[in-house]
């Protein structure tokens, strides 16, 4: 082979290779049969319900997350408060003996 020369392409008469199915273009209402038609309207139908269905759980689903952490702030703060005294209760049992 020389250098900046390409080999030429042997073209393939074979059925063997499987090409990808190509997509067709969308046609215009009036050139669609009425299965067609049909099919098209189902299936916007079904992605508009989806969208309405999904916009539906949103407003409920965004409650649940800040109710959990919500609750969660409030358990790291029982629990900082807890882990506090536990480290202070010698001090506080010195405080309570003086008072008494």
């Amino acid at each position: 082979m020389k250098w900046g020369r390409r080999k030429k392409r042997v073209a393939v008469e074979s059925n063997d290779i499987q090409r990808a199915p190509q997509q067709q273009a969308p046609r215009k209402p009036r050139r669609m049969s009425n299965r067609e038609l049909q099919a098209r309207i189902n299936r916007l139908r079904l992605e508009q319900e989806l969208s309405r269905l999904e916009s539906i759980n949103a407003p409920e689903k965004k409650n649940r997350v800040e109710q959990l952490v919500k609750a969660a702030g409030t358990i790291a703060t029982i629990t900082g408060s807890v882990y506090t005294t536990y480290n202070n209760i010698d001090k506080i049992m010195k405080l309570a003996r003086r008072a008494s």
